[in-house]
């Protein structure tokens, strides 16, 4: 007796599961990739330091503002106010904790770089990577103790049916 290949509901169930659990994958990376990305930029352009945001100023009139933020450097750095541009205030605005850049030569400037406000988020993103690599081995096994049920079946040559007949009788 041969065996047939499962078609219809059968075969797509799996393979609809897998792609499932590779879009959670790559949707749960997306921050852990975003923070290792700005970790990254942060190395290259010279970070000073994490600076806690204690006051945003705009100046001037609507179309000639000028902003500032007065920033927290470290624990012994002390204040320092910066001019900015509009992006940095927003960005310093919106987040409570940042790292700060300052270019060479313009020790008055400084850009927000990146977002630290939640420094924990690769640890719960590499928790739900667990778990959903854990339902992955799940599916496989369930997918392929199928599989493997048959395969042993026609090396040992038996099968169900005769199994199943035994038990009745």
């Amino acid at each position: 007796m041969t065996r047939r290949p499962e078609t219809g509901a059968g075969a797509v169930a799996p393979l609809l599961a897998l792609l499932l659990l590779v879009v959670g994958l790559a949707a749960l990376n997306y921050p852990l990739y975003d923070h290792v990305r700005d970790q990254r930029v942060l190395e290259q352009t010279g970070v000073v330091s994490s600076a806690s945001v204690l006051t945003t100023e705009v100046q001037g009139e609507a179309g000639e503002e000028t902003y500032a933020v007065v920033w927290q450097l470290g624990e012994a750095g002390g204040e320092r106010r910066s001019e900015v541009d509009e992006e940095t205030y927003r960005v310093a605005e919106n987040e409570r904790t940042v790292e700060v850049r300052y270019p060479e030569g313009e020790p008055e400037v400084a850009y927000a770089v990146g977002r630290t406000s939640d420094p924990d988020a690769p640890t719960w993103v590499l928790g739900a990577d667990a778990a959903l690599l854990v339902l992955l081995v799940l599916l496989a096994a369930t997918v392929g103790r199928r599989r493997v049920r048959g395969a042993a079946d026609r090396f040992l040559g038996t099968s169900r049916q005769h199994e199943e007949s035994d038990v009745t009788r």
